[in-house]
Order: structure tokens, then C-alpha cells, then sequence
């Protein structure tokens, strides 16, 4: 079985930062129903820059901020540490931002996840949540210091754009598929020939499967990549 034969990271994040560190309990989570970390959402956007690599005219200009990084960042207690974060964060993006459609952020609160957009175009910040009653408890304090983050590192000017709440945003049934929501909504908004939010609950088991297999695939090219390479080395040193 592939999860079985693995070792502790099947995969690890390319040089340009995309991707995750992804090990077997990712995978076995995702397979099984179960709650899901940062690194399969961080997998997902992996695979959906590459759809837009591939169809760059049927995709929104997007960026995204990696799905750790709120948690990263308001998990310090200090400003200063959490300003250094931020920074850290902000300069994973591909400049100029301004130009951009649009950047996401997946955002961890207490056992949920949910999905910031800086809307370029609309000037505006909009939330998609799956369950929109589950407490956000520093929701508002985290696009305070993106606010601040962009206008300081990036120079860009966001502190009187307003945050929606657009309607209506599918929820989730089952307490486990947040994560999987915010990957539908982001898949969904990134292409342009997609009309609205056109999936609901009934979806996350298919998408639970089609996510594994694209990730499996991902993992499996990497590996050959890699032994190809190895191999076109010693035939050189040879």
C-alpha cells in the first residue's frame, strides 16, 4: 500500500516554497475522513498552480499566502514577533501584488478552517467559511496586521477596504471537511470559467479520492524526477 511504504516525508516543498512537508498520517487523514492539516491544503494549491501553469488563460492572476501562515503568525504573543512572521510570510509572494486578481489565505482557527481573500480587483477582503457561526476568535486581529503588513512591506495600500461575508458560500455537513470546503473555494474562484460556488457536502468524499490520487501522482513524478536525476549524475562522475 502507498501510505504503508513510505517513509516520514513522502514529500517535501520545492524550491520555490510550493508544496509541504507531507508525510503518511496526511494522507491516511485525507483517505479516512478525518480532519485535515495545513500540508494537504498547502498540496492543494501545489496542484493548482500547476492547472494555471498549464491554462494560464483560464485562471485568475491569484497568489496565495501557505496555509500555516496565520497560525504562524498569531501564534506569537508579542507584535514584534509576529511582525517578523508577517514578513516572512508577505515576501512568498510573487511581485508586484497589486497586480494580482486576487491573493488567498486559508486560515486555522480552534478545529476549523476557512478562507480569506484580498480581493485586487474589488478592493475588498472576503471571508468563506464553510461554517460561518464557528467562533473567529482573532479573525479581525489577523487582517489588522495583513493590513499593516501591506502597507509597510509591500507598500500597498488596503487599510480601508472593507470585509464581506459573500452569500451564498456552500456549508459543510459533516465537522471534518472544512479544509476541503476552502480547496473548493478556492479552486472554484481561481478559474474563470467556473460560475459561482457550484459544489456542496455531497462532493467531499469524491474530492476526498480525486485529492489523494493527484497527490499520489505528484509524489510518485517527484520521485522519478529525482532518480532520474541521481542517475544522470553518476553517469557523469562515472
Amino acid at each position: 500500500m502507498f501510505v504503508a511504504s513510505c517513509s516520514d516525508n513522502i514529500y517535501e516543498p520545492k524550491k520555490d516554497g510550493r508544496g509541504a512537508y507531507l508525510n503518511p498520517e496526511h494522507m491516511i487523514s485525507l483517505l479516512f475522513g478525518k480532519q485535515l492539516e495545513s500540508a494537504i491544503i498547502d498540496m492543494f494549491l501545489l496542484l493548482l498552480q500547476t492547472k494555471k501553469d498549464d491554462q494560464p488563460s483560464e485562471y485568475y492572476d491569484y497568489d496565495c499566502l501557505p496555509a500555516y501562515g496565520k497560525g504562524w503568525i498569531m501564534g506569537w504573543t508579542g507584535n514584534e514577533k509576529r511582525k517578523e512572521y508577517l514578513e516572512y510570510i508577505l515576501k512568498t509572494l510573487q511581485p508586484p501584488v497589486e497586480d494580482k486578481d486576487m491573493v488567498f489565505s486559508p486560515m486555522h482557527f480552534i478545529n476549523h478552517w476557512a478562507l480569506l481573500i484580498i480581493n485586487m480587483r474589488t478592493k475588498q477582503y472576503e471571508l468563506y467559511d464553510s461554517m460561518i457561526q464557528h467562533p473567529k476568535n482573532d479573525f479581525h486581529n489577523y487582517v489588522q496586521f495583513l493590513k499593516e503588513g501591506f502597507l509597510q512591506i509591500l507598500g500597498l495600500d488596503t487599510t480601508e477596504w472593507p470585509i464581506i461575508v459573500p452569500s451564498p458560500c456552500p456549508q459543510q455537513g459533516a465537522g471534518d471537511d472544512c479544509a476541503l470546503f476552502v480547496c473548493k473555494y478556492m479552486e472554484c474562484l481561481a478559474n474563470k470559467n467556473v460560475i459561482g460556488l457550484p459544489f456542496s457536502q455531497a462532493d467531499m468524499d469524491l474530492m476526498r479520492g480525486k485529492l489523494a490520487s493527484a497527490i499520489i501522482q505528484e509524489v510518485n513524478g517527484e520521485k522519478e524526477n529525482r532518480s532520474n536525476g541521481e542517475a544522470a549524475v553518476e553517469k557523469i562522475v562515472s
